[in-house]
């Protein structure tokens, strides 16, 4: 028998952003007690301490491909694609399903810094392989955020020293003709092996964009923003011009004639 319960939050609003300001909403308890019996029940629950756990990310997905005789599942996501500076990462990893030490990774962007860093080495020291790659602002500017991103996560797969058999992606594209994958919007909130790529390829770029961009251009402040398009930010890309991390084709309707003011 099955003894699982399953919470499927049912949101009134337009964003997670809009949910939290208010104190409680509807919410949709499925019980399952074996497959054949299910009860439903809606409640009142208050959004700010119970949202994280209730939409925890899970091995579902992964469990139904052991089912089919694959064994290594690996997880791909990316972290950067948006910035206006800065690599976009791709990290790729192969979990060990149901292990008790993942249950709090989940979507990156759920998890505050301190806890990511924490859940990130607890994700090194216990995936079966892993592996990051990164593609710089250069080559973004070359081929597009599109195809850099594509090219992350192709890296980041074949730089695995246990090739996998099947792929799991965040997102709707993805192509390859050697191994067979599954693309998964919003992944990274339902598949944890997705959620743990989100969650290696979140803690790279940042501690990238801390430790080395931020250190050589301090003007800009990136250890703050980590190179996204925060008011900011753009006030400093006017100030003192673009700098060599920076995105220039991301840059035209803030700078159309862009100005560098460090050497690149």
């Amino acid at each position: 028998m099955s003894y699982r319960t399953c919470f499927d939050i049912h949101l009134l609003k337009s964003s997670y952003a809009e949910l939290v300001s208010s104190s409680t909403y509807f919410m949709r308890v499925d019980a399952e007690t074996s497959p054949h019996n299910r009860v439903y029940q809606t409640i009142f629950l208050d959004v700010k301490y119970f949202y994280f756990y209730n939409y925890m990310s899970d091995f579902r997905i992964e469990e139904e491909l052991i089912k089919q005789n694959y064994k290594y599942i690996a997880g791909i996501d990316e972290a950067g694609r948006g910035p206006l500076a800065g690599p976009v990462v791709a990290a790729a990893i192969i979990l060990t399903i149901n292990n008790n030490l993942f249950y709090e990774v989940n979507d990156s962007k759920l998890i505050k810094e301190k806890k990511r860093h924490q859940l990130s080495d607890i994700i090194i020291n216990n995936a079966i392989a892993y592996s990051i790659a990164e593609i710089n602002n250069n080559i973004i500017d070359e081929i597009n955020i599109l195809n850099a991103t594509m090219k992350a996560m192709e890296n980041a797969v074949s730089n695995l020293k246990i090739q996998p058999d099947y792929l799991l992606i965040d997102g709707n594209r993805y192509c390859s003709d050697a191994i067979p994958f599954r693309t998964i919007i919003k992944g990274d909130s339902i598949c944890k092996s997705i959620s743990a790529a989100s969650i290696l390829a979140k803690v790279y770029r940042d501690n990238f964009m801390i430790e080395i961009v931020d250190k050589e251009f301090p003007q800009y402040n990136f250890a703050k923003h980590k190179g996204y398009g925060t008011k900011e930010h753009i006030e400093l890309i006017k100030k003192y011009g673009i700098c060599k991390y920076h995105r220039t084709s991301f840059l035209n309707k803030i700078l159309p004639t862009a100005t560098t003011l460090f050497a690149i």
